[in-house]
């Protein structure tokens, strides 16, 4: 919602100014969140497609490569919110 520019809902907690510790059981959903994003963002294709084998498809770059691309474009956009946010920033 925040990195398409929607109105998202009122939360009782806001993560993204006040997130949970690293030795907080409630980081896990959100790091492992982040951790995904990052490791979509970084690796180059023949390591998702190993990593990641869901993602792996018959047919080649033609087919896989626009699977790829959607997938990083959403990473980017996680990205570039916990970006906008210096307390979740922080977490890596």
């Amino acid at each position: 919602m925040v990195a398409a520019g929607a109105q998202d809902a009122i939360y009782q907690h806001d993560t993204f100014e006040d997130p949970s510790p690293r030795d907080d059981r409630k980081f896990n959903s959100i790091g492992d969140y982040l951790f995904f994003a990052r490791t979509l963002e970084a690796l180059p294709d023949e390591e998702l497609l190993l990593e990641f084998s869901e993602l792996n498809v018959e047919g080649g770059p033609a087919l896989y490569g626009p699977i790829l691309q959607m997938h990083r474009r959403w990473a980017r956009d996680v990205l570039a919110v916990v970006g906008a946010h210096p307390a979740l920033a922080a977490l890596f």
